[in-house]
């Protein structure tokens, strides 16, 4: 500051501010390769691993779908002739074992019920015939035919009956229900997938009028390239994530592999047994699966898991050149063994990839 005399002014100056250097040891591009220091490369704590062959175990992924185990399955018929009264259960509804699902009026089963009834009071007659012939026979006032006569009189009623019984009972007739009502109930618990009745509608017997599915045992339909189904057994581990839920991993075991691989897409069936106690999948659900495949190891040059990232949707990694220079190589991948992946073309062996740190230098590809 200058200070003038008496009524003078006083004049001021403005310190300027010193630039602040820039830091020597950021890491710079040049061209595809990422050039850093010393003391970078030590405080991002990058390290490098190399390409190596060996035998690899692979970890197979693919896409599929869950779906009904058909064996925990039931098609629900119509037993009896006539008019779809009322539906009690729809689509997506749980029902319990024996839950009434729909009744049918039938005049068949009214016809079978009446024949019922005049069956059970001629095996009554018969039975007070063969009572009344017994006690005659203690009193000596019958022949011992005349009550053979009547004891098979009666077992013929009681044939008759339980013939009428059980044609009453495959039409659907049930000891509560109105007569002529034939009620369709569910034969296992689990969901209902299908319904292809509907009130007013007429039947016949036979035709599947509900499909009820148990959700405790499910299947996992996986589609497995034909390079990859040879190296899958049954038995191996599989862990499935719903599409909506990726992080939550479900367990099954693989239950078939497919003897037939598919001409057009080159794939080959695999079913995935799972327990869904927890109602962790519905049936049509898609989901992603990783099988742990016990086949035989192949030997493949392979990097570890972590040296992969993604750079403009491709696998890339970052090759050590010099240990303060990595270049990034667009790498085409093979199997993968969980914690290493196989190379196909990109990484000849021993050469060294980053294996740790690698975002701190993918990150400079995008400054």
């Amino acid at each position: 500051m200058l200070a003038a005399g008496a009524g003078g002014v006083a004049l001021a100056t403005r310190t300027t501010e010193e630039p602040r250097p820039i830091p020597s040891d950021v890491p710079r591009r040049v061209g595809d390769a990422i050039e850093v220091t010393p003391e970078f490369r030590a405080r991002a704590e990058i390290t490098t691993a190399p390409a190596v062959r060996a035998p690899l175990t692979p970890r197979i992924k693919v896409v599929g779908s869950a779906t009904f185990d058909p064996t925990h399955v039931a098609a629900v018929g119509t037993r009896a002739p006539g008019i779809v009264t009322k539906v009690f259960h729809v689509e997506g509804d749980t029902v319990e074992k024996g839950a009434l699902l729909a009744e049918v009026e039938s005049a068949a089963l009214a016809s079978a019920q009446a024949d019922l009834r005049i069956a059970k009071a001629k095996k009554h007659a018969a039975t007070l015939d063969r009572d009344r012939e017994r006690s005659l026979l203690d009193r000596a006032l019958t022949t011992a035919r005349e009550y053979e006569q009547a004891e098979a009189a009666l077992a013929e009623e009681k044939a008759l009956a339980a013939a009428a019984a059980e044609r009453v009972d495959a039409l659907g007739g049930a000891a509560r229900a109105r007569p002529g009502i034939s009620q369709i109930r569910a034969p296992v618990a689990g969901l209902v997938a299908e319904r292809a009745i509907a009130p007013g509608q007429s039947v016949e017997p036979g035709l599947v009028a509900f499909r009820v599915g148990d959700l405790d045992e499910l299947w996992v339909l996986l589609r497995v390239f034909e390079r990859h189904v040879e190296l899958v057994r049954v038995g191996d581990a599989v862990d499935i994530r719903k599409l909506s839920e990726p992080d939550e991993s479900i367990h099954g075991t693989v239950a078939h592999v497919g003897a037939i691989v598919d001409a057009t897409t080159r794939t080959a069936d695999v079913r995935v047994q799972v327990a869904n106690d927890e109602r962790l999948l519905r049936p049509g659900q898609a989901v992603e699966a990783t099988i742990r495949a016990s086949g035989p190891a192949r030997v493949a040059l392979s990097v570890p898991q972590t040296a992969i990232t993604f750079v403009d949707g491709a696998p890339t990694v970052f090759v050590e050149e010099t240990p303060t220079r990595f270049v990034a190589r667009k790498v085409e991948l093979g199997l993968d063994g969980g914690d290493r992946v196989e190379i196909e073309e990109g990484v000849r062996e021993g050469e060294a990839v980053v294996s740790r740190s690698v975002l701190a230098l993918k990150s400079e590809l995008f400054r």
